[in-house]
């Protein structure tokens, strides 16, 4: 009876990896669910982002309901035009590389440049939104953090991107599984993503948080831990 107790208690290794599940699934449904809206997709990508991390900085114990509502209700001003802006850019730049198919020539050339800066576009996408999570400052000193840590660590960076796009490509090749892939989409696939990806951004993000690993909100996103010219 011991043994069952001490096997399904929340400080054994069953318990923790319980736990660290519970928080995927409910921050994953979050997402989901505030993603709904669509201009609301930047700020549940930052929420997401933000309860991987305080997970991963030893808040195992979170709610991932709570955590996750915290982070978009402060940051859905700064996020919102952000997403709308990436994603308006995106529809433009996809628009003329349709139009630069049709033609052939100097004009199609023209295709390559536009791919260069869709690519550019994606690494700051993926990158702009945790940045958010973790600091706090105006939106373009955000954007030049997230370019920061994005080409400061090229490594992390192939790996990250790589474990953004494969999962899509998967999905995409492998179609007549889709049933199966919806699934894991569903119930812990974007949170997964996010995980893998926080524990990489962490390693660069450390040295410019607190120490304390059970800080407040207010301490991991506050002025008082990162300036807007921390990285000039």
């Amino acid at each position: 009876m011991n043994l069952i107790r001490s096997f399904l208690d929340n400080d054994s290794v069953f318990g923790k990896l319980m736990t660290r599940c519970g928080i995927l699934i409910g921050a994953n449904l979050m997402f989901i669910l505030f993603c709904i809206p669509v201009v609301t997709i930047g700020t549940s990508c930052s929420a997401l982002y933000y309860t991987m991390m305080k997970t991963l900085r030893g808040e195992d114990e979170l709610n991932p309901f709570a955590t996750f509502w915290k982070s978009f209700r402060e940051n859905w001003k700064q996020t919102v035009p952000i997403w709308m802006a990436l994603l308006i850019l995106a529809v433009f730049l996809r628009l003329e590389l349709f139009w630069c198919s049709q033609f052939t020539g100097l004009i199609a050339m023209f295709r390559y440049g536009i791919m260069a800066i869709l690519v550019l576009e994606l690494i700051l996408a993926i990158y702009i939104f945790p940045v958010i999570a973790a600091f706090e400052a105006n939106w373009k000193q955000q954007i030049i953090n997230a370019i920061y840590f994005a080409f400061g660590n090229p490594l992390h960076l192939l790996q990250i991107v790589f474990f953004h796009v494969a999962p899509v490509i998967l999905t995409y090749v492998f179609f007549q599984y889709l049933p199966l892939f919806a699934f894991i989409w569903t119930v812990v696939g974007f949170s997964s993503i996010a995980m893998f990806s926080s524990s990489l951004m962490l390693k660069q993000f450390t040295p410019f948080l607190p120490a304390d690993e059970t800080c407040s909100h207010k301490d991991f996103h506050g002025d008082e831990v990162f300036y807007d010219d921390a990285f000039l």
